[in-house]
């Protein structure tokens, strides 16, 4: 009663109690089993959203996850079937969605994101949220111990341009990224199919492009990585494919 569905997916049907089977169509059957993935979300977060967007005087079709509904433009169909996992890094939290055989096998997320690295080094140098942003995506890096390291930047501040050497921007960031490995590391060890997982990881979203970042994954879960396409805007772009994909003219087609 307090949840509200978003994705529905069917992961096995059961025909009379016995004999798992991913397509029962055919069959004949008393009784019809499913074991199926649900995404949900709080009712009333959902209900308060759609308030504030009718007001605007616009209406919702859809209410979709953001993260789920970028896989069709970031992942290719071979690699949904031979296995990986996609991992959207955004501002506020992490989502991570293990895919195999084609399907929506596992999904987690943590509290953990961008925007915490930008408070860690607002907190350390001194600095507003917004200077610390553009410190981030400029010189932070999530491998500590770099030649680099030793250099000194210029950050502004009311007194004027400070220098600052670059590592103290490392060091500000490394406890949260250390939080957020281990979180990450934890929640994908808890899927049945992570022990045998063979495939690939592939990030997303804003945070995927911290300097370092697959480097310093890698060292705790060695597994391929790479960064999916459009990885800061695909969640906008799946958006638009679903939509299309939903269309008359798409239907019409079968383009």
């Amino acid at each position: 009663l307090e949840e509200e569905l978003l994705h529905d997916l069917p992961q096995s049907y059961m025909a009379d109690d016995v004999n798992s089977m991913a397509d029962p169509l055919g069959l004949y059957a008393r009784k019809l089993g499913v074991h199926s993935l649900m995404m949900v979300t709080n009712i009333t977060r959902i209900q308060n959203f759609l308030k504030a967007i009718q007001q605007t005087g616009y209406n919702v079709g859809n209410l979709l996850l953001s993260s789920y509904i970028a896989c069709d433009v970031t992942l290719g169909e071979e690699e949904k079937k031979n296995g990986c996992i996609l991992i959207d890094l955004g501002a506020k939290g992490t989502t991570m969605l293990l895919f195999k055989d084609q399907g929506l096998k596992y999904v987690s997320k943590i509290d953990i994101g961008g925007d915490h690295l930008t408070e860690s080094i607002a907190k350390k140098l001194g600095l507003t949220f917004d200077v610390a942003e553009e410190i981030k995506k400029t010189y932070a890096s999530a491998l500590p111990g770099q030649p680099y390291m030793a250099e000194e930047i210029l950050i502004k501040k009311e007194i004027g341009y400070v220098p600052v050497k670059r590592e103290l921007v490392v060091e500000a960031i490394n406890p949260v990224l250390e939080q957020w490995l281990e979180l990450t590391r934890e929640s994908l060890k808890a899927c049945p199919l992570f022990d045998q997982f063979k495939g690939n990881m592939v990030f997303i979203g804003g945070g995927s492009s911290l300097n370092g970042l697959f480097e310093r994954v890698n060292q705790n879960i060695p597994l391929a990585m790479r960064l999916g396409k459009t990885s800061l805007t695909c969640s906008a772009v799946g958006l638009a494919h679903y939509g299309h994909k939903k269309s008359l003219k798409y239907a019409l087609l079968n383009h």
